[in-house]
């Protein structure tokens, strides 16, 4: 559901973030930043539209029975792909990688919730997650150089 009401900016994508909230309450803005590769992406796709999965002009999001099909159909041609187990590999690989438990709950919108986040800490932690991700797409691409250094301080 988040995925699919996705906005988009040059450094971001916003997901709105509903978990724990009454339905209709306001949904708390959750920012991913983007990668340099991530980003030349979704430039790639040259859409006029706010939503990065659009229908109608770019007009309205797509509806989640559309994305969640799209999404099966790619999962399946993968052997061995499991689309549920893509938050909790990039949990144990982030790990494994010295990213503390906090930055990847901050990346993956947990935790986030209690006094202190929601009434205490401003801090949007976009320059930590974008050094998670950094070291994300470093391991799924080869390329990493197994720095660790990313723990909270």
């Amino acid at each position: 559901v988040q995925l699919r009401r996705a906005k988009t900016s040059n450094e971001a994508i916003t997901l709105l973030d509903s978990k724990g909230r009454p339905r209709g309450g306001d949904a708390r803005e959750h920012l991913v930043p983007l990668t340099k590769s991530a980003a030349m992406a979704l430039a790639a796709l040259a859409t006029e539209s706010e939503f990065v999965f659009c229908v109608s002009n770019g007009s309205k999001p797509m509806d989640a029975t559309t994305l969640t099909c799209h999404a099966g159909k790619y999962a399946k041609a993968i052997e061995g792909f499991a689309l549920k187990r893509v938050r909790s590999g990039v949990e144990t690989l982030l790990a494994s990688r010295g990213v503390s438990e906090e930055i990847r709950g901050r990346l993956q919108s947990h935790g986030v919730s209690g006094v202190q986040s929601k009434h205490y800490n401003a801090h949007d932690y976009l320059p930590e997650k974008l050094a998670a991700l950094q070291l994300l797409e470093s391991a799924l691409t080869g390329t990493d150089a197994k720095v660790i250094g990313i723990r909270a301080a």
